[in-house]
């Protein structure tokens, strides 16, 4: 990550409740699993590293990209469109 961007990083509330992150991120440390960072799949992981810090292996723990993951795993948003979550406010109790 680049210095522009770590010196952005410390204006943040986090840094200041965690500043050890930071000092992980400045020396290409995971601040989740405390490893070298090494390489990203794509430019979206590389995007999140520099939001999170986050090694890949983390993003993928963190937002389930598993290319192995389970179908039944999967959740069904169709289901939030169904009548049971639509307009709560207005049931009657």
């Amino acid at each position: 990550m680049d210095q522009e961007r770590i010196n952005e990083l410390k204006t943040r509330p986090f840094a200041k409740i965690f500043p050890q992150s930071i000092k992980d991120i400045e020396n290409n440390i995971c601040p989740t699993c405390k490893q070298p960072i090494g390489a990203f799949r794509d430019d979206l992981s590389r995007k999140e590293y520099t939001i999170s810090g986050m090694c890949q292996k983390c993003q993928d723990g963190v937002f389930n990209n598993n290319d192995n993951e389970d179908e039944d795993d999967d959740i069904d948003y169709a289901d939030y469109n169904s009548e049971e979550y639509r307009d709560y406010d207005d049931k009657d109790d």
